[in-house]
C-alpha cells in the first residue's frame, strides 16, 4: 500500500493451466504459495512498467519478511498466443501468431535486457502478438520482484523458434 498498489484479496476465484500447473508442482514441496494475479486478457491491461515496478514492491515485501527464509518467484504465461480469436489456424485451439514477437521476447531476457523489454511490451504490441500475449506480463513483474538477480536469464532461458513461451529459471545463492 505504501508504495501505491491496492491489491484485491479473493477468496475464491476460478484460474486456469497457468496457475494451476505452476501450483501443482509447488504444492508437492509442501510451501506456502501466495499468487499474484496479473490482468493478462482484459483492456485495458497494466503497463509493462507498472508490472515491473509492483514486481519491485513485492521483492521489497519479501525482503522484509522475518527469518531466514527462501522464497521462490514463479511466473507463467505465453509471450505471442491467440486462444479463441480469429487467427487460430484450422483444426487447432490456439495459435502463435508473432513467433518473432516470442523470439524477440527470448532474445531480450536471454540477454538480461529489462529496459527495452518493458518499452517494447506496449499494449498495441500485446494485442497484436495473440489474445493472451498479456501473460509476459507476469514474467515482468516476476523479473522486478528478483531483484538484480532478476535481470538476465542466461543460460536458464529454454525457448524454442516458433513457440509462443519458454522456460526460464534464476537461482541467487
Amino acid at each position: 500500500m505504501r508504495d501505491d498498489y491496492d491489491l484485491v484479496l479473493c477468496q475464491e476465484i476460478d484460474v486456469d493451466h497457468s496457475v494451476i500447473v505452476p501450483l501443482h508442482f509447488l504444492n508437492h514441496m509442501g510451501v506456502p504459495v501466495v499468487v499474484v494475479n496479473i490482468n493478462a486478457y482484459v483492456s485495458p491491461l497494466p503497463s509493462a512498467q507498472r508490472c515491473h515496478e509492483l514486481g519491485r514492491s513485492l521483492g521489497k515485501a519479501v525482503e522484509a519478511l522475518a527469518g531466514d527464509r527462501r522464497v521462490a518467484v514463479v511466473a507463467s504465461g505465453s509471450f505471442s498466443q491467440e486462444v479463441g480469436g480469429p487467427r487460430v489456424d484450422a483444426g487447432r485451439a490456439w495459435s502463435v501468431p508473432r513467433p518473432d514477437w516470442a523470439g524477440r521476447i527470448a532474445e531480450l531476457l536471454t540477454r538480461g535486457d529489462i529496459e527495452s523489454l518493458l518499452a517494447e511490451s506496449t499494449p498495441g504490441m500485446l494485442r497484436d502478438a495473440g489474445t493472451v500475449a498479456g501473460e509476459v506480463l507476469s514474467w515482468i513483474t516476476m523479473i522486478g520482484a528478483a531483484g538484480p538477480a532478476g535481470a538476465n536469464l542466461s543460460p536458464h532461458l529454454d525457448h524454442r523458434s516458433g513457440e509462443a513461451f519458454a522456460f526460464g529459471t534464476w537461482e541467487e545463492r
